[in-house]
């Protein structure tokens, strides 16, 4: 609680999670909640009934701040439709009149920073992604396409620099399960070629039989999702099939993190794909329909580009300037 000398006022920190904890307080006269948009229907009526004060002269008011997401967050439906207007509240050009709306966009901030400003200019290049975070506006869905066909450059073909192979690995292969997706790629330093990819479901040992197909004296380098198979599982497989170990590397990040960095090298064209690859039809297919890793979509192929890239970058093959 923080209390305000002068005024007699406080403030108090909770959770959206815990409304209860407000419940036994009288005379709270203002409410805000930020990043409203993950709200449920439930959080939004909860918190505003603890918001109820009596006191004379002082009209209650709730703040509900939050960048616009999909059409189906309670967000929207509350204030954006007439689904859940109280009786004497009416909808006039997409507003309730009980609500006061105010809308900001990323220019209007005199401190961003210009790398910001920078990022954001990348987002005109993903529909879904320019809609949201640069016009502000409400989506059909909370994850949409980044990657499109007409980010995708090729080039000859054949290994341009030194080359690493990444292995994606699919634990299991049922109908609802991953795939195993593998890209072998190389860098002259400045630019990143994609000339080789496989995507199948494909388990142990398979797997590395796979791997061993695409392999050769200028991809000795090896990176492989280090989060589902351990390191000793995965290099005794390898020694099985008389591959070095030295040069093989576990490797744990997120792609969502990355989606950023990976689309500023396609825009920028530092990212080129053989004929081969574009050819490839089901690795073409997963990259132009990830969303995100909270999407329920396959994204074996994403994960194993994106490991490639950073995998050339960690060497030292790869100046991402």
């Amino acid at each position: 609680m923080i209390l305000c000398k002068l005024t007699g006022s406080y403030t108090i920190n909770v959770g959206t999670k815990e409304p209860q904890t407000l419940m036994s307080l009288a005379e709270i006269t203002h409410g805000w909640i930020e990043e409203a948009g993950h709200l449920s229907m439930q959080e939004i009526v909860d918190f505003n009934s603890v918001v109820r004060s009596k006191s004379a002269g002082v009209p209650c008011k709730v703040l509900y701040t939050f960048n616009p997401t999909s059409r189906d967050k309670a967000v929207y439906k509350m204030f954006f439709t007439d689904e859940h207007l109280p009786k004497d509240v009416s909808f006039i050009d997409g507003k309730r009149s009980d609500t006061y709306y105010n809308r900001s966009f990323y220019n209007d901030n005199p401190h961003l920073e210009e790398s910001y400003e920078q990022s954001l200019e990348l987002y005109k290049y993903s529909k879904h992604l320019y809609a949201r975070f640069v016009a502000g506006e409400f989506v059909d869905e909370e994850f949409g396409e980044i990657f499109n066909p007409s980010m995708i450059k090729e080039y000859g073909g054949g290994c341009m620099g030194k080359g690493v192979l990444y292995i994606d690995i699919a634990t299991k292969t049922g109908p609802h399960n991953d795939y195993t997706a593998i890209v072998k790629a190389s860098s002259d330093k400045s630019y990143i070629y994609i000339e080789d990819a496989f995507v199948g479901r494909v388990e142990y040992p398979n797997i590395v039989d796979e791997l061993k197909k695409m392999s050769d004296e200028q991809h000795t380098r090896i990176g492989y999702d280090g989060w589902g198979q351990s390191d000793a599982t995965f290099k005794n497989e390898l020694k099985h099939h008389n591959i070095d170990v030295r040069f093989a590397y576990p490797m744990r990040f997120y792609a969502d993190s990355y989606v950023e960095t990976m689309l500023r090298l396609f825009v920028s064209e530092r990212i080129l794909f053989s004929k081969k690859v574009r050819e490839n039809k089901l690795f073409m297919e997963q990259l132009f329909n990830f969303t995100s890793k909270k999407d329920d979509k396959h994204d074996d192929s994403v994960d194993a580009l994106f490991g490639a890239v950073l995998l050339l970058t960690e060497r030292g093959y790869f100046k991402n300037k």
